[in-house]
C-alpha cells in the first residue's frame, strides 16, 4: 500500500500533514462529514449541494443530511425498486431529488450487471479477481436494461445547482461517469470517489489512471476512507477523498 501512496504523490498531490496523519488512522470515514472539510476548501456554508451518485439506499445522503440539514441532494441511483424507495425516503424532504438512471459518457439504453448481492452490482461484470477476494459475490449476473445518461445533459436540462460536494460509487465505471459530466463535476470543491486497486471489474478503471485524472482536472489528494480489503487482507477498494486546487 506504501508503494500506492508514492505513486499517488509522483502525481504532485500535496502530502500534508493532515494527509499523512489521516494516512496513520486509515481515514476514519468521519472526517469527510466534518464541516471544516468544506471550510477547507473556501465553502462556509451549512447548507451544501450534495450529488451522490451510486445513492444505493441513501446511506451517504443520510450521513450528509445529519451534519447539513438544509442540504440540496441530487441522488443516482439505476435499480428501479431502490430508487423507488429513495423517492418514498425522502418525499418530504424537497431539498431531495431522486432520479432513477445510470450515468456515463453516452445517452443510451444500457445493460445493468445486477448482482444477488446488490452493492456489488454494476454496469461491468465482475471478474474472478472480484469473487476469490469475497466469496459472496457471485460472477453470474442477471442482466437488466437501463436508461444511462450524460450528468452534463442532466444538469443542463434539470438547472442542477453547482455542486459543493460529489460522492461517486459506481463499482469500476468512475471513468464513465466522469467524461459525461466533466463541466458540471469539476464545479465542485470535493469529490470522493471510489477507486479499485485490483481489477474487480471487467474494463473497470484502477487507482493510478482514477487519480491521474483527477488531477488533469485539477484536484488533489486530500484523504483516503473506507478501507476494503480482501479475505487473505490486501486492499481491493477505498474511498479517495479530492479537493479542488485554489
Amino acid at each position: 500500500m506504501s508503494k500506492i501512496l508514492l505513486n499517488l504523490l509522483s502525481f504532485n498531490f500535496k502530502a500534508s500533514r493532515k494527509l499523512m496523519e489521516l494516512y496513520n488512522k486509515k481515514f476514519d470515514r468521519k472526517i469527510l462529514h466534518d464541516k471544516s472539510v468544506l471550510k477547507l476548501v473556501k465553502k462556509k456554508t451549512d447548507a451544501p449541494v450534495v450529488v451522490d451518485i451510486g445513492a444505493y439506499k441513501g446511506t451517504y445522503t443520510d450521513d450528509i443530511l445529519s451534519c447539513f440539514p438544509e442540504s440540496q441532494v441530487y441522488c443516482f441511483e439505476p435499480i428501479s425498486h431502490l430508487s423507488d424507495a429513495l423517492e418514498l425516503k425522502y418525499k418530504k424532504n424537497k431539498k431531495i431529488k431522486v432520479f432513477n438512471v445510470a450515468l456515463g459518457d453516452e445517452n443510451k439504453k444500457i445493460d445493468l450487471c445486477v448482482n444477488e448481492y446488490l452493492p456489488a452490482t454494476s454496469i461491468l461484470k465482475p471478474t474472478e479477481n472480484n469473487t476469490k477476494a469475497f466469496p459472496f459475490i457471485d460472477t453470474k449476473t442477471k442482466n437488466i436494461k437501463i436508461d444511462q445518461k450524460r450528468l452534463d445533459d442532466l444538469a443542463s436540462e434539470y438547472m442542477l445547482m453547482k455542486p459543493d460536494l460529489v460522492k461517486i460509487d459506481v463499482q469500476g465505471y468512475e471513468k464513465m461517469v466522469f467524461q459525461g459530466g466533466m463541466k458540471y463535476l469539476t464545479q465542485s470543491e470535493v469529490i470522493v470517489t471510489e477507486v479499485s486497486f485490483e481489477n474487480v471489474y471487467e474494463n473497470g478503471v484502477l487507482v493510478d489512471e482514477l487519480s491521474h485524472l483527477l488531477v488533469q482536472m485539477n484536484y488533489s489528494l486530500f484523504g483516503i476512507y473506507g478501507w476494503l480489503y480482501s479475505r487473505n487482507g490486501t486492499p481491493v477498494q477505498a474511498d479517495f477523498i479530492f479537493i479542488k486546487n485554489s
